[in-house]
């Protein structure tokens, strides 16, 4: 008797196991439709490229554009989320050196923007997949991502008029209550342009804005103890990195 029940249990098992096996390969083909639909809109646009999920503008090597569009697939539909943010490549390495991680995404700054998703020309804000790797509508799809792109782009030149590297996009940092919620970011920020005094008075809590929230606080006990050394070196090199 035992034997059957087993077996019985070991036939769930294995059918569970290709049910399983058949909707990540289903998930899978629809994402990688996806992916490259988001690559080719992208291309019709100067400067944007879609790289690691992301839409990148490097058409200023000093500071990239990004806007981000994390897909939450399931076996008929994905949907996806909307950031948008600035990209400081050569801070944003040394951060990762300073902070001992590695982002996964290109933010120095980011920030989610509700307001774009949430008008999106698809019903529910899915992407439908009636068979796997298609959609319901193609050109609808693509209609959506081109959306993504222009509204994000032109909130981003609205967001950071100006901003060209490092300097310029501090000096547009700390008038934002968003960037205070990257608090670390935008210390080593100040930091890495000779302000110490903004780095001081932000863990005396003594600047104007003051995260609510804070994004990056596991970064704090990392960043805070090297500050004088940073400082140390600042007037000795006049650099950081």
């Amino acid at each position: 008797m035992s034997f059957f029940i087993g077996l019985i249990a070991y036939k769930k098992t294995i059918e569970s196991f290709i049910y399983y096996l058949s909707i990540s390969k289903t998930m899978s083909a629809n994402r990688k439709a996806l992916l490259a639909l988001c690559k080719e809109v992208a291309s019709e646009f100067d400067n944007w490229q879609f790289i690691n999920q992301q839409f990148v503008n490097r058409a200023n090597k000093g500071l990239h554009w990004v806007i981000y569009t994390n897909f939450h697939c399931r076996p008929g539909f994905t949907s996806f989320d909307y950031d948008t943010g600035v990209y400081l490549p050569k801070f944003t390495k040394y951060m990762d050196k300073v902070f001992e991680c590695k982002h996964k995404n290109q933010f120095t700054f980011f920030e989610q923007k509700l307001n774009i998703r949430n008008k999106s020309l698809l019903k529910d804000r899915w992407f439908r997949h009636p068979t796997p790797g298609t959609f319901d509508d193609k050109e609808l799809a693509k209609e959506e991502i081109r959306r993504w792109i222009i509204q994000g782009e032109a909130y981003l030149q609205q967001a950071w008029p100006g901003a060209k590297d490092d300097a310029t996009v501090l000096a547009l940092a700390k008038q934002k209550e968003i960037c205070y919620q990257q608090g670390a970011v935008l210390v080593l920020l100040a930091a890495s342009q000779g302000d110490f005094d903004f780095a001081k008075r932000f863990y005396a809590g003594e600047t104007e804005l003051y995260p609510k929230t804070n994004f990056y606080g596991k970064y704090h006990p990392k960043l805070q103890p090297k500050l004088a050394e940073l400082e140390e070196q600042w007037q000795r090199e006049g650099k950081l990195f």
